[in-house]
């Protein structure tokens, strides 16, 4: 464990039909050509004998719920497809999701700082143990080319084991999807879902939950209709969001996305969009010890079951091209303005009846007094230099403008948050396909200082040489960190 939770930026999920508020404003997907695209002649597997147009034509399913070209695409979008998991040489998602511009990660985490969200740590914490099955359903039923249902279960059970505290979780979660074709300009998408979590946790001296066991219920009703003004040049997305958490009322997410096509290698794309975090049952139970002081005394952090959501109102907007077949090019620029973002503010002191000697406590609150402006800029690039060699470079803005409201009391939240994210980071992959079956993949990633936690700019290469030796077999060989053996990423 890297540091205390408390120390965390505000977390702010995902906007669209599905989840979390946009996780990855570039919006990670994972995706592939389409058959009838592939070149016959090539393996399916070799990017390097596959155009960029092509690439442009990979289908993905993003926030619209359904397949959709990538050159149609009403968002910011970066693709991670199996040749670019097989090129990065990567061991684990964290060090996989570093090609993704706006993504800061560092070991055992990843800070997103993109389109839709503040940084939002998606944090792998090492010193838990985790076990538990997951057992998922799918149903899909074709009614006629102009209408489809799909049905979603899946029963998770997970327990973890870790120095503050244990928890053992059930997770039921039902989804119910249709899409429809509406004569010949609209096609609509809808759907609900339902969610029942139940938890129970085992406190230690450091942290526990009030109360020690929960269950919860949560809703969503979401839709999308697409519609066609221009064929092939115009079309316009309204969608919505209703949904009620597990700690909250309704919360309304709604959206407009357009894009225009003007021809087939080139795409401008805006969107506006609202988005909500509803409160986690840390936010809501937690109560952990962040220090103990002389005295004695204690400094508790408590979570507050008045907490309200979180929430962003964001605007993009986006312009994708593919010039020629070795080429293309993404640009995509956003403004969102948050409100309700997570402050530590204190509360009158006491001290526990009964104690010997007299023990002072000095409580922390979860609150939500913080807002804010976000704005930024990310680019990346795909070049096939030549038939055997191609590169992608990257770069990511951000900018952040946080106040607290009068009434907070937190002085230090403001400047962590904005000093814990890095104002630029920059990226270059390389792969060079070799003689004999060999290829060699460079890549390096710069991410800027980290003014609040004195982290100084610092650049990270990975190598990787590899050799296929036959059609199921392969010889790797793998470097990290190569320009020194260590250096300092972030401070939790």
């Amino acid at each position: 464990m890297r540091g205390k939770r408390s120390n965390r930026p505000p977390r702010v999920r995902q906007a669209g039909a599905t989840i979390l508020l946009l996780l990855l404003a570039c919006g990670v997907a994972w995706g592939q050509v389409p058959d009838s695209e592939k070149d016959p002649q090539s393996p399916p597997s070799d990017l390097t004998k596959v155009s960029i147009e092509n690439l442009m034509n990979m289908e993905v399913t993003s926030v619209s719920k359904k397949e959709q070209k990538m050159s149609q695409v009403a968002e910011a979008i970066f693709v991670i497809t199996q040749d670019d998991i097989h090129h990065s040489g990567a061991t684990n998602i964290p060090d996989l999701l570093r090609m993704a511009p706006g993504m800061d990660v560092t070991e055992g985490a990843v800070i997103v700082h993109s389109v839709l969200s503040p940084p939002d740590n998606l944090e792998v914490e090492r010193l838990a143990k985790l076990s538990g099955g997951n057992v998922l359903t799918r149903w899909n039923h074709i009614s006629s080319n102009r209408s489809d249902t799909t049905v979603k279960f899946y029963f998770d059970r997970y327990a973890r084991s870790g120095p503050e505290s244990r928890e053992a979780r059930d997770t039921i979660d039902f989804e119910f999807q249709n899409h429809l074709k509406i004569g010949n300009r609209q096609d609509l998408v809808w759907g609900l879902g339902y969610r029942h979590s139940a938890d129970q946790t085992v406190g230690t001296i450091d942290q526990a939950f009030v109360p020690a066991n929960w269950s919860g219920h949560s809703f969503n009703w979401y839709a999308q209709d697409q519609i066609t003004l221009k064929r092939n040049r115009v079309d316009l997305f309204i969608g919505t969001k209703l949904e009620k958490g597990y700690f909250t009322g309704l919360d309304l997410q709604p959206s407009v996305r357009l894009t225009w096509t003007p021809t087939q290698r080139h795409t401008v794309w805006a969107a506006v969009s609202r988005a909500t975090s509803t409160p986690t049952r840390r936010e809501e139970g937690l109560n952990a010890v962040l220090a103990a002081l002389p005295g004695p005394a204690e400094v508790v952090l408590l979570g507050s079951p008045e907490g309200n959501s979180e929430h962003v109102i964001s605007y993009e907007l986006g312009y994708r091209t593919q010039p020629s077949a070795r080429l293309s090019f993404d640009l995509a620029a956003f403004f969102s303005n948050y409100g309700g973002l997570e402050t530590i503010e204190p509360l009158p002191s006491f001290t526990v009846p009964n104690s010997d000697p007299p023990l002072l406590v000095l409580p922390r609150l979860i609150d939500d007094k913080m807002r804010g402006t976000t704005e930024g800029i990310e680019t990346i690039l795909n070049w096939k230099a030549t038939s055997r060699w191609s590169v992608s470079p990257g770069y990511a803005l951000l900018k952040m403008d946080l106040q607290t409201k009068a009434s907070s009391l937190d002085p230090t939240r403001v400047e962590h948050v904005e000093g814990s994210n890095p104002a630029h980071q920059a990226q270059i992959r390389s792969h060079v396909a070799l003689s004999r079956g060999m290829g060699w993949d460079a890549s390096a990633y710069f991410t800027g200082k980290l003014a609040a936690q004195s982290v100084a700019p610092h650049t990270r290469v990975d190598m990787q040489l590899t050799w296929r030796l036959t059609e199921s077999g392969e010889f790797s060989l793998v470097g990290q960190n190569l320009l020194r053996d260590h250096h300092l990423e972030t401070i939790w």
